[in-house]
């Protein structure tokens, strides 16, 4: 049977995520402590477990009663590109926002120009 961190590395890589990158959705500093989760060398308090399968969109009786199985179908690698993204864009200012999507309306204009020999 996989051990809490077993499950928690295996999740976390599902999502291509770092270790750096879940201690910070975790609000740790560093992701040596999510390391130190993952090897089992740290002891992870129970409201802190509801916290990390939020995070890895697991149910927390995954973790809890270790029981891989439960975790969620992989997502695609488009479908976590699209949720970083998103992550990215809400953490923008209105302004900025609107300026990537300027950015973006250009593109997909110019890709069109391009495609269609430039009409």
């Amino acid at each position: 049977m996989p051990t809490f961190g077993e499950i928690v590395k295996h999740r976390r890589e599902e999502l291509q995520l770092t270790q750096q990158e879940l201690a910070e959705k975790l609000g740790y500093s560093s992701s040596t402590t999510i390391s130190r989760i993952e090897n089992g060398s740290r002891d992870v308090p129970q409201k802190q477990v509801a916290k990390i399968a939020q995070v890895l969109d697991m149910d927390p009786a995954s973790l809890i009663t270790l029981q891989i199985e439960s975790v969620p179908k992989q997502e695609s690698i488009e479908e976590a590109k699209m949720r970083r993204l998103y992550a990215y864009y809400k953490a923008l200012t209105e302004v900025q926002q609107k300026s990537i999507i300027e950015q973006m309306e250009y593109m997909d204009w110019k890709n069109k120009e391009e495609e269609g020999g430039g009409k």
